[in-house]
């Protein structure tokens, strides 16, 4: 029910809830709702001549010769993760956050006899062979790769990386995990050795 205000509230030319006809009216605690503003930002100022954050990125290319020299920079500690070996994601420098608003863009490199733990998740993610050569697990079935190939790992299959030669491999791969993180529908799981390749 919409809440009547009282009388002294309801000035001439004015309408009140009910009035409006609004099919739900209710006063909240700020506490809950409310919007809370950061103390020393009460207006939003920001340097004269800053473009605005807008959602594509500034950049126009992403050099790949950047890349090699990130990946130089972090070489001698940089562990990797278990499943994907070292990764590296592109990103938009205004937002901080991925490339585009609904694609990630990553690149990967895989060292010499690199076995990755097995994974799934709900993101889809389309793969390119920069270099090197190896072979992906995709729910139970083995893909081998090679430089230039491309291959996909569809949303909840699981797979796992492997690289049996003696160089490294590098992998570029892009998904649409932003928006099923957007959507709250991201989910992954990392299964265990006995279940690798499989779900």
């Amino acid at each position: 029910m919409a809440e009547r205000l009282p009388r002294n509230h309801q000035r001439r030319g004015t309408r009140n809830a009910t009035e409006c006809r609004c099919s739900y009216y209710a006063h909240e605690r700020a506490d809950r709702y409310g919007a809370v503003r950061p103390r020393g930002r009460s207006i939003p100022l920001e340097p004269y001549g800053t473009p605005p954050a807008t959602l594509s990125s500034p950049v126009g290319k992403y050099p790949w010769a950047e890349t090699e020299r990130a990946f130089a920079a972090i070489a001698n500690h940089a562990t990797g993760s278990e499943v994907d070996g070292i990764s590296l994601e592109y990103t938009n420098p205004w937002t901080g956050g991925p490339v585009l608003p609904t694609t990630s863009c990553r690149v990967q490199r895989l060292v010499p006899g690199f076995r990755g733990a097995a994974r799934r998740h709900t993101a889809a993610t389309i793969l390119h062979v920069v270099r090197g050569e190896g072979r992906t697990v995709i729910n139970g079935e083995e893909f081998a790769w090679t430089d230039k190939d491309i291959f996909v790992v569809p949303s909840w299959a699981s797979y796992q990386h492997i690289v049996d030669s003696s160089s490294d491999a590098v992998l570029f791969a892009y998904s649409n995990e932003p928006v099923v993180k957007a959507l709250g529908l991201y989910r992954e799981e990392l299964l265990y050795p006995d279940r690798a390749g499989g779900a």
